[in-house]
């Protein structure tokens, strides 16, 4: 395992590396712990506890925390990669109410704001389909 371990944190890309690496450090620090308690000849075999906490850790860190991070920098790429504006055909295409806007210039072709106005649009979509409006 460790073996597999350290060849996938030398030959994947730098987005997986933090994964390997981490799973690769719980793992041999619950080696240690576990080598602790063999070396103290304790009577009660606690090093299951020691695996069920490595499991919970790897789970957070690979399903909850690393993901929202990919997330934070592929947003972060794409808004810059986007930063003169998208293209008006590829809006009208896609965002063809955001498109209006552009053309009518209340809207600024700026990607975080063509994304700002079309969540809007969603959730005035979700209060009219559920009629908000009527409730008081």
């Amino acid at each position: 395992i460790l073996y597999v371990l350290i060849k996938r944190i030398r030959t994947t890309s730098k987005i997986y590396r933090n994964k390997y690496a981490v799973i690769l450090f719980l793992f041999l620090f619950v080696i240690v712990l576990d080598g602790i308690i063999v070396l103290f000849r304790n009577p009660l075999n606690i090093s299951i506890m020691f695996y069920g906490v490595l499991a919970i850790a790897i789970s957070y860190y690979t399903i909850y925390f690393q993901p929202q991070k990919l997330i934070i920098d592929m947003q972060t790429i794409m808004l810059n990669n986007l930063k003169n504006g998208i293209p008006l055909n590829l809006l009208s295409q896609f965002m063809p109410i955001q498109y209006t806007k552009v053309r009518e210039k209340t809207l600024a072709n700026i990607p975080s704001a063509l994304v700002k106005d079309r969540i809007k649009n969603c959730i005035d979509e979700y209060l009219y389909a559920t009629q908000q409006h009527l409730i008081k």
